[in-house]
């Protein structure tokens, strides 16, 4: 309408016009300042929905009986861990979910086990890698897949065995046919809630549809568009914006965090051991903080403990943790380690 459009001519195109012509405009605070106008223009397509109570009666009784009648249309996504799913009911549409934990605690390790489960049974996963290149989470779920030491898959000259070498090939050309929807997006730099809209975007524009799930590793190397003065109000800024982009987006957003120091002296942990603002967790649907003390990783285990939950009492899961492979997941779920190579694309956990 014509308000957008002015705006849009004054806040946007004028200032970019100006500043390009303005040697003295530094590039990177033009684009920011634009990033932001754009971000907080609203348009034709807003996403302000105005109801009631009372509306739509006869399409929310079809609703109910096809939710009755359909469970499986509505069915939350799962994270192909038998005892999380059973805790939690999976993953709902629309919410932000974080995972924090200290340094080497496995938060980036259980991200990449979920976006992993989730690709095998079809569905597709965006992941966000910021922290580690996206030729590492390619080495991790070669490694993960083949149960093979990603050190050895990785190290150059690789240290494979004949029988690991036939088997990694195979593997290889076989993905040229089943080829599982984990889709990576490496940020080496610059990484902003802005940036993750836009790549989200365009892969509906390629795909024909959002992301099933939308994995950003990990929140503390995310800048938010808003301005904060301190970084207080930038983890506050920032998580609010995630959950907005779940929200807009209609898919499942999830992120990870450090925790403080606190948590090591605390019985139980809680959103206030997120590190550096507690603010963050207000706008998570679910935290988990996820640990390992001495006695776990020598039985090759962690723990997931629910800090918040809006849909489920809390309570706290063990995990099996193969660092070698890089695998989290159930400990009934474990074939030995002669077990058949797991078919790229099966919907089956190994």
């Amino acid at each position: 309408d014509y308000t957008t459009n002015r705006r849009l001519y004054t806040d946007v195109f004028k200032p970019l016009q100006e500043g390009l012509q303005d040697e003295s405009v530094n590039a990177g605070d033009l684009q920011t300042q634009v990033t932001r106008t754009i971000l907080s223009t609203p348009n034709n397509d807003s996403l302000v929905r105005v109801s009631s109570v009372f509306a739509h009666p006869d399409a929310r009784i079809q609703n109910y009986f096809d939710r009755k009648n359909h469970p499986e249309k509505y069915a939350c996504m799962k994270y192909g861990m038998k005892d999380l799913d059973e805790a939690t009911g999976g993953m709902r549409k629309q919410q932000l979910y974080m995972v924090y934990g200290r340094t080497g605690a496995g938060k980036s390790r259980i991200m990449f086990n979920i976006g992993c489960n989730i690709a095998k049974t079809g569905a597709s996963v965006l992941y966000f890698t910021i922290e580690m290149p996206g030729e590492a989470l390619q080495h991790m779920w070669e490694s993960r897949e083949l149960k093979i030491p990603m050190n050895k898959i990785a190290k150059t000259p690789p240290v494979l065995t004949p029988e690991e070498e036939a088997r990694y090939v195979a593997f290889l050309q076989d993905m040229k046919v089943h080829k599982a929807p984990f889709h990576i997006v490496d940020i080496a730099s610059g990484a902003t809630t802005g940036l993750i809209a836009a790549e989200v975007l365009k892969f509906e524009k390629k795909y024909g549809k959002m992301p099933d799930i939308v994995l950003a590793d990990y929140a503390s190397l995310i800048m938010p568009m808003s301005k904060h003065k301190d970084r207080v109000e930038k983890y506050d800024h920032l998580f609010r914006e995630l959950k907005e982009l779940a929200r807009s987006h209609d898919t499942i957003y999830y992120t990870a965090a450090q925790a403080n120091r606190d948590v090591l002296k605390s019985k139980t942990a809680g959103t206030e051991h997120v590190a550096f603002s507690d603010a963050a967790s207000h706008h998570c649907d679910a935290v988990f903080y996820i640990h390992a003390s001495e006695e776990d990783e020598i039985a090759n285990q962690v723990q997931v403990s629910g800090a918040k939950d809006r849909w489920n009492q809390t309570k706290t899961i063990t995990l099996h943790w193969n660092r070698e492979t890089n695998y989290i997941g159930d400990w009934g779920s474990i074939k030995s380690a002669t077990s058949e190579t797991p078919t790229p694309g099966a919907t089956d956990e190994f």
